[in-house]
């Protein structure tokens, strides 16, 4: 099964693959996206050449996923396989605006421009954060669990994440302002960790979270995934992915 497109293209392939898993299926992805920040994670392939060689050799690795399960405004529950990337907080708002958005202009600058804009309203809020038992409680401005690298087209906000390790990394970014956060865009650009007080670098295979008296949004794969209460859960080695022949069989 080979995606064309972006990364919401490639989530909608593996939710409809999970969906039907009696079937074994290999997934290709050929990133013609506007982001396409999961290529950022493996190696791409870039023409049907490429695939048809991979195809023809078998070469594939397997893959870990994220499962979700988060609510609507009904609080009907929603049910969600990601491969790269969920977040709760300004991301997910961020998201919603793009998902609205024409894209005449270009990904950077509309996601510069949606990423401006709520910058203006947004405000860190407090969350119960559970990770494989551990509780955190506190304000947050966003938190990201990692399967891939990168979001928000170009944002290497996890650049020690692989796709093959059972485990989420985890970044936790607290009560910090905006001009804080915008200080710092630059350098999460070039995959480098953030050195403050508010941000926490952590790694685990389960998560929950829970706004304090507020409403929280949620995204998955650059893709609006309603609101918290949400829950993320590691499913290790879940999917097989089909790489290009010259390279390792663990992705990147």
């Amino acid at each position: 099964m080979i995606a064309v497109g972006g990364d919401g293209t490639l989530n909608e392939v593996i939710n409809g693959v999970m969906a039907h898993k009696e079937t074994l299926y290999v997934v290709g992805f050929l990133p013609f996206g506007s982001a396409n920040d999961f290529s950022r994670s493996l190696p791409c392939f870039y023409s049907a050449a490429e695939i048809a060689e991979a195809i023809r050799v078998g070469k594939f690795f397997s893959c870990d996923l994220g499962f979700l399960n988060s609510v609507d405004l009904e609080s009907k529950t929603i049910k969600n396989w990601f491969v790269n990337v969920f977040d709760a907080g300004i991301g997910a708002v961020v998201v919603k605006k793009i998902n609205r958005s024409q894209k005449w202009m270009g990904a950077r600058i509309a996601y510069a421009q949606a990423i401006f804009t709520t910058f203006l309203t947004y405000a860190p809020s407090e969350a119960r954060i559970l990770i494989d038992g551990t509780e955190y409680k506190k304000k947050i401005m966003t938190i990201v669990v990692a399967n891939g690298k990168g979001f928000g087209n170009g944002l290497i906000i996890a650049p020690d994440s692989k796709l093959d390790d059972g485990k989420f990394d985890i970044i936790i970014i607290g009560n910090v302002g905006v001009f804080q956060y915008l200080k710092y865009i630059s350098r999460i650009r070039k995959g480098e960790k953030i050195i403050h007080p508010e941000v926490i670098y952590l790694s685990g295979k389960q998560l929950s979270i829970e706004p304090v008296g507020h409403s929280l949004m949620v995204e998955y794969d650059g893709e609006f995934g309603g609101y918290a209460p949400a829950s993320v859960e590691m499913h290790r080695s879940a999917i097989k992915l089909l790489i290009p022949v010259e390279s390792n069989n663990s992705g990147r």
